[in-house]
């Protein structure tokens, strides 16, 4: 065998080595498929073309193979690191932060219920409220007129139940008759006049807060300011 025959044996040889190289690095990266395939490709390709060429074609050669394969072990590399990724086509479950809400207007402490009112004099009495009614704030409407002894829950012209958001409601009442009145500090423009209006206190019942109105003795023209919830 001549010199150039040993190497064309010797690149043959190192060709080889770098190709299984490759395939081996490939195979290990991407665990078969298209690596090894390729691999084993670059390794045939050597095998022909070493016997065919002398030693700078073969180191050529085996190069191109190494360099395929290390492309492949990047492209390898590179699902490894995707497969942790969802498919674009497989549904996923998203998080969504809350939607912020402008917090509604503070409330009087309690629980929403009817207003009723009780004359507990023999004279009319005519009684102004204000109150908070649900959803809307603060009111104000009147006068609702009581007879003598009457008692009734409080409604609105078109028949409505009147509702509070609690016992927190304001009143003001008087008999015009006898000249009594039943008043606080709260003044509070209505319909042209200044009513000086009074924290109810009402009892608390089922189904409504009670406002009851009681006639005292009295002489003459006075305010009945403290003269509510007497039994």
């Amino acid at each position: 065998m001549s010199s150039g025959d040993g190497s064309a044996e010797t690149a043959t040889q190192l060709g080889l080595f770098f190709a299984l190289i490759g395939g081996l690095f490939g195979y290990g990266a991407n665990q078969g498929g298209g690596a090894v395939m390729g691999a084993i490709a670059g390794f045939a390709l050597g095998v022909a073309v070493v016997r065919a060429v002398k030693y700078a074609a073969v180191v050529i050669v085996g190069g191109l193979g190494l360099l395929l394969a290390v492309a492949a072990i990047k492209t390898s590399w590179k699902n490894v690191q995707a497969a942790g990724t969802a498919p674009a086509d497989q549904e996923t479950t998203t998080q969504t932060p809350p939607v912020e809400t402008q917090p509604a207007p503070p409330a009087a402490t309690g629980a929403t219920k009817k207003i009723w009112v009780s004359n507990g004099c023999s004279q009319t009495v005519k009684v102004y409220i204000k109150w908070q009614a649900p959803g809307e704030g603060w009111r104000v409407n009147g006068p609702w007129t009581f007879t003598g002894g009457e008692t009734a829950f409080l409604e609105t012209s078109a028949g409505a139940t009147i509702l509070t958001t609690g016992p927190d409601f304001y009143f003001y009442a008087e008999a015009p008759e006898v000249g009594i009145t039943w008043g606080g500090s709260e003044n509070v423009a209505y319909e042209g006049r200044t009513l000086p209006m009074q924290n109810a206190d009402p009892a608390i019942t089922e189904p409504s807060y009670d406002l009851k109105l009681v006639c005292d003795s009295y002489d003459g023209d006075q305010t009945m300011s403290n003269s509510t919830n007497a039994m």
